[in-house]
Formats: structure tokens, sequence, C-alpha cells
């Protein structure tokens, strides 16, 4: 009499029977597909093209100091004001911050490299301020490194109050040395007022003029009801001319009212 234990030794014995050729290839694909799986084709990353203003990493920098400075100095209202630096002479070029901007919070995208007719080099144009066409014709009439727009309170009131006289005279105070090329107090300066307008090519022909027509070398002007215009040969010395015209304009004001 078999047990089952003998039943099950007798079945071990027996051969087995073999897969057919469907279920190996089967199995096969399966094993394929689990294998991609486990091991996907990655594509080829593309190389990022490399932005314009990588190389000006220090502009940067020195025109992110400075827009805060000017921010702190109650001249940045609404983020009109400006900054802007010379990056290279032959063919001009300029870094400028794009309008509206928090001038106290400014990052790498907030700046734009525009070419000498205030043309974006790698942006839209709608992010270039109108005014960079002014900025180009300071720095090819002056030489200037670095241009600082500013809107101050004073300036704003005097370019109304005093522009049927085309300008205001500045005189009397020992600050007024430290401006370039000054060298005393006495010495009278003018600081031009000039008629604004929406066609920047005429208010950049009108500061071209006013520039070329001057017989002392000027160190800023004002654009009526938008704000003081002052430069310098590099940041250093346009935040000096700033700070000395402004304070000159707001002690002109205060004597005005």
């Amino acid at each position: 009499m078999q047990t089952s234990s003998d039943n099950d030794f007798m079945t071990c014995l027996l051969p087995k029977p073999r897969s057919s050729l469907k279920e190996t290839l089967c199995r096969a694909c399966t094993v394929d597909r689990l294998a991609v799986k486990k091991s996907p084709i990655e594509s080829p990353t593309m190389p990022q093209p490399e932005s314009p203003l990588n190389n000006h990493s220090s502009h940067i920098e020195q025109m992110t100091h400075l827009g805060n400075r000017l921010w702190q100095r109650g001249w940045c209202h609404g983020g009109c004001s400006n900054v802007c630096m010379v990056t290279q002479k032959d063919p001009l070029q300029m870094l400028t911050i794009v309008e509206y901007r928090d001038r106290s919070q400014l990052t790498e995208v907030d700046f734009v490299l525009v070419d000498a007719d205030g043309n974006p080099i790698h942006v839209e144009p709608t992010a270039v301020p109108p005014q960079a066409r002014l900025y180009s014709v300071l720095a090819e009439q002056t030489g200037a490194g670095c241009i600082l727009h500013t809107h101050s309170v004073s300036a704003h009131f005097l370019s109304i109050r005093l522009a049927a006289l085309g300008g205001l005279l500045v005189e009397g105070s020992q600050v007024l040395k430290a401006l370039e090329g000054v060298t005393s107090h006495e010495q009278p300066l003018w600081l031009p007022i000039l008629e604004n307008s929406r066609d920047t090519h005429a208010l950049a022909d009108g500061v071209r003029s006013t520039l070329q027509s001057a017989n002392t070398p000027l160190h800023g002007l004002i654009i009526q009801q938008n704000g003081l215009l002052s430069w310098g040969r590099d940041a250093a010395e346009a935040i000096r001319h700033a700070e000395v015209l402004e304070f000159m304009i707001e002690c002109i004001a205060r004597q005005a009212h």
C-alpha cells in the first residue's frame, strides 16, 4: 500500500513539462520591460545660454549699493529713480535698472544691459527705462562712468517754480568744493532746468545741446518734474555729486517757500 509520502516522492521523479515557446517569449519580454524601467535612458541636457549679465557682477554689486543708498535718502519714489553704469565704451554699452523696481531690494533680474541708443541687448524693450537714451547721451558727452537719476521733492518743486528761468544758480556753500573741478565755494555754478517731453529722442537732443553749449562744465541738470540727473567718472564721484547738488537744491527750495 502506497502512502502519500510515496506519491510525493514519485511525483518529484517525473520529468517536468517544458514551457511552450510562447510562454518563454512572454517571460523574456517581461524581463526586458523591467530592465528598461530600472535603467531609463536619460536625454542629454541642453546647455543653457549664458546671460550677458554674468560678466557684470561687480557693476551689479555697486549699483545695488547705490540704489539702496538713494532709497534711504528718500530719492526713489515708486522706483522711478535710477542708476546707470558704463560697462563698455566702444561701442557704448550700459547697465541700468528696470523701471519701477524696488531700489531697496534689487536682485540680478532687476538689471538690463542697453546699447548707445538705449535699446535692450538681452531682454524685451518693455523692461528698459525710457530715460536710458538720456543716460547714453550723458555718457557720450561727459565721459561719465556712472549716472544717477534722483527724484527728490525739492528738485520736483524747483523744476516747476524756476522753470521760466531755465535753471538755478548755486554758490556760496563749502560743500560745493566736493564737486569735481570746483576749488572755491565762491565759484558760481549753473544747474540747468530742461523742459520734459514724452519724446525721449527730442529730450535727449535737448540734453546734448545743453551740455555742448555750457560755458563751464556741468555736474548735473534737472528735467522739469522728472528729477535730477548727475554723474561722475565712477560710482563714488557720481554719488558725491548727487548728494552735493541735492543738498543745494533743498537749501534753495526752503528759501523759496
